[in-house]
């Protein structure tokens, strides 16, 4: 058992995002507890039904393979690595590893969230651990088998006088659940005000010792959105930057003590007369919509998504929004006004006519310190193709673990392929869209071979797809489709630059 806390980093300030953030967090308490001892009596279930897995009298990993209820005195074990044991329930011997479920909290960011995009585990295989967050029902997708538990808790305020009893699985912000699941001695907390996330994840018999090491794409901070007199209408996500301008001056400027309530039903408590009247609406509606406005391509014209430091002052958060959106504030009258630099009509046309000759001359500066070098990095879902799909037959049923009982899949590729006993491979781009999910290589049809290079393997599918064939598509791993890609764009390089190099 090992457990690892340190919540006394909660004590400094914590960060402020907005529109999208891909991150994992601040991981501020961890705890990973063993793999429990074979037990008698107990109705064990294969993999994907409840991860049962225990450790014998030797000290090795078995994994139930074929589901059953287990007798009153502990089996004779095979003690041989793959070597099997009972026949219902059946075990595999998976050699000595014993991690069993690990829980932890992990910090985001100032409240209120709205959820994640997706959330999945860096330990490869790469696997998603949930997608699509709803926040107004705490509930999310799965995908892959079903070991783990995610509690997001979105950031908004713990009622005055709620208890700290461990029970909540989010979006409020009451005593997560998890904390029974920690050692004596560790103080349930609510965590006020702060977005964080919990999660309990055992790790599946293939990935036995992994640590959990999650990262996710997530929507941040909600909003209020405001009409041009002053009245709140909306509060939402949005990546709008003058939004963000606004929650920025609010929380900083007008609310520096946080002097607002966050419910997580209701929303957030309207502002007073005193703030409202320190905005000019009609000019931040305007530059909203100017920001909304979809050009050409399909796209907005401006969206933000920043996340900035706890020590960061308002005006540099506030310049930040403003940049990235060609916008600009003024004051005036006790009034904040804010709008955006738009394209003007030229007020003269300077020519070659309105010059003499050798008297005009252009100083070429570099307005900009940074390097005309660009390194973006963003994640791709394209899956690079290790091989091409032919036919996908008898895929009956769901997987149940290699060895147990059910139908298997014949996958048929195009080329060679480098798969292997056990590997998690992606299909994608099939004709039948129910085959384009997550697969476990079987090898034969008694799931003995230990490394497959041939044209035709046999797999089951995580979800029951039932009878179905399909063709097409193509075969790559599940992290290939989760990779981070970092392009590098020189200024110099591209046909379309111009102007001079900075340093």
């Amino acid at each position: 058992m090992a457990i690892n806390i340190t919540c006394a980093s909660m004590g400094s300030p914590i960060p402020l995002c907005y529109g999208y953030i891909h991150c994992t967090g601040m991981r501020f308490i961890d705890h990973t507890e063993p793999t429990p001892r074979w037990q008698a009596d107990h109705d064990y279930a294969t993999p994907t039904a409840a991860n049962d897995t225990c450790l014998d009298s030797n000290g090795n990993l078995q994994v139930c393979m074929t589901p059953g209820t287990s007798g009153g005195t502990e089996p004779d074990w095979n003690t041989n690595i793959g070597g099997f044991t009972g026949s219902a329930p059946r075990f595999q011997n998976y050699g000595a590893e014993q991690d069993g479920p690990q829980v932890g909290f992990w910090l985001l960011g100032e409240g209120e969230w709205d959820g994640f995009v997706s959330l999945y585990n860096q330990v490869a295989p790469l696997a998603p651990f949930a997608f699509t967050y709803d926040p107004s029902t705490g509930l999310y997708g799965t995908e892959g088998p079903d070991v783990f538990e995610v509690h997001f808790h979105s950031g908004c305020d713990t009622p005055l006088g709620s208890p700290v009893t461990p029970g909540s699985t989010g979006p409020d912000q009451l005593c997560d659940a998890f904390f029974s699941e920690l050692p004596g001695g560790i103080v349930p907390l609510c965590y006020s005000r702060m977005a964080y996330y919990a999660l309990k994840w055992t790790p599946p018999f293939y990935q036995a010792g992994s640590t959990l090491n999650p990262i996710g794409n997530w929507r941040s901070m909600k909003c209020r959105i405001f009409d041009d007199t002053g009245a709140q209408t909306d509060y939402k996500f949005t990546t709008n930057p003058a939004w963000h301008w606004v929650d920025a001056i609010l929380r900083r400027a007008a609310f520096p003590n946080s002097e607002y309530y966050i419910d997580v039903t209701a929303g957030i408590q309207a502002i007073d007369t005193i703030a409202k009247n320190s905005i000019d609406w009609g000019s931040v509606v305007e530059f909203a919509n100017d920001c909304d406005y979809v050009l050409a391509n399909g796209r907005k014209r401006f969206e933000g998504s920043y996340a900035f430091a706890g020590q960061t002052t308002l005006t540099a958060i506030l310049e930040q929004i403003l940049m990235c959106s060609r916008g600009y504030q003024q004051e005036s009258a006790g009034k904040l006004f804010v709008a955006m630099d738009k394209p003007r009509s030229s007020v003269f046309t300077l020519t070659s006519k309105h010059l003499i000759p050798g008297t005009f001359s252009v100083d070429d500066k570099t307005v900009h310190q940074g390097a005309n070098d660009y390194n973006a990095s963003f994640l791709d879902t394209d899956i690079p193709a290790i091989s091409d799909v032919s036919t996908i037959t008898n895929a009956a049923g769901g997987y149940v673990g290699s060895g147990g009982p059910g139908d298997l899949a014949t996958i048929v590729t195009e080329e060679k392929n480098p798969v292997a006993l056990n590997d998690w491979i992606f299909i994608g781009g099939n004709d039948n869209a129910l085959l384009n999910t997550m697969w476990l290589v079987s090898g034969s049809d008694v799931g003995v071979d230990p490394i497959i290079d041939d044209y035709t393997f046999t797999a089951r599918p995580l979800a029951n797809v039932g009878d179905q064939t399909g063709s097409g598509g193509v075969l790559g791993y599940p992290q290939a489709r989760f990779s981070k890609r970092t392009p590098r764009i020189i200024h110099n390089r591209h046909a379309r630059a111009r102007g001079a190099i900075g340093p």
